[in-house]
């Protein structure tokens, strides 16, 4: 069963809570071009008169309404998106347990029962952080962007280019780094399984342990296992935030290039200083999706291998299959 299809297959009965959520932060993000054009207006009235107080007026509560409309954006976004996934928590849990029950009895031979215990419950758990971040955040990674980039084109089309002149190496450098994770993340959630099988096996016969004097043995062998755990999730880690950076100094060169050449501009009168004001705003917030998507890198790279692990151990078929 692959990944993604087997994902879209899990949030088929919450298609509705999904859009909604998706709706709400596209809401969300869009409403966020919209106060800089107010405010460049303002600028203008300022540089180039024209304004009365009306109009200002009529301005300030347009602005108002707006970051009212972002206050509700922002609620119904995170409660639709979470709702979808606690929906999918707890059928994907119910259908891996129910899975597991009907299975041989020489599978359960060749598992532990704490290798068990960490598809079902921690590799489940990641899947949900999947679903309530990964697919809303990629949608508006891709939506609001370009929005944006075509605004900045609007108001002129020599700026946006010098403004979008680092963009391309950015999502090179993003998209290398982001395939290298996941394939660090794997081995992590191996070593959390071996973990977790072996304090469930300890604490299980806890009694056997120490009957033999073997506290000290086995608190060794956790310690081991754990250590390679650490030492994997700082491997993992330590990449899991180069995108992180990576955005942040793009974001940063594009500023510093539409300062550049946009004050240049401005002092030569080709460009309005209201017209920078948004361009400096835009690029500031420009690539806050790719930075949101950044930041949760790491939990959506560990929620990606887990989904495939979970769907591993679904796809193991039972000698006998109950008729419906």
């Amino acid at each position: 069963m692959q990944t993604i299809g087997g994902l879209w297959h899990l949030i088929r009965g919450s298609y509705g809570k999904l859009a909604l959520a998706i709706g709400c932060g596209l809401l969300f993000a869009g409403t966020g071009l919209i106060p800089p054009l107010l405010i460049r207006q303002i600028i203008q009235w300022i540089t180039d008169g024209g304004g009365t107080l009306e109009a200002l007026i009529l301005i300030t509560v347009l602005l108002l309404v707006v970051y009212v409309g972002r206050g509700l954006a922002r609620y119904g976004y995170g409660r639709f998106s979470h709702e979808v996934s606690f929906d999918v928590l707890h059928s994907l849990m119910v259908r891996v347990y129910t899975h597991l029950q009907g299975l041989p009895h020489r599978f359960f031979n060749n598992q532990r029962t704490g290798s068990l215990i960490a598809r079902s419950i921690n590799d489940i758990e990641s899947i949900e952080d999947f679903i309530a971040h990964g697919i809303p955040e990629l949608t508006i990674a891709c939506v609001l962007p370009t929005a944006m980039i075509s605004v900045l084109f609007y108001l002129n089309w020599q700026l946006a280019l010098i403004a979008l002149v680092p963009l391309p190496l950015a999502s090179w450098l993003v998209f290398r780094s982001v395939s290298r994770v996941r394939k660090e993340w794997r081995p992590v959630r191996t070593r959390l399984e071996e973990l977790t099988a072996q304090v469930q096996d300890n604490l299980s016969g806890v009694s056997v342990i120490k009957s033999f004097v073997q506290e000290g043995r086995q608190a060794a062998a956790i310690e081991t296992r754990s250590r390679r755990l650490h030492d994997d999730m700082l491997r993992a880690s330590s990449l899991s935030f180069v995108p992180v950076g990576v955005i942040e100094v793009t974001s940063g060169v594009g500023v510093v290039l539409v300062a550049l050449a946009g004050g240049g501009m401005a002092l030569a009168g080709t460009v309005s200083a209201a017209d920078l004001f948004v361009f400096i705003v835009y690029l500031t917030q420009i690539y806050q999706p790719f930075l949101q998507l950044a930041n949760t890198n790491d939990t959506l790279q560990k929620a990606a291998v887990s989904s495939e692990r979970v769907f591993e151990l679904l796809d193991i078929q039972p000698d006998i299959v109950s008729p419906p």
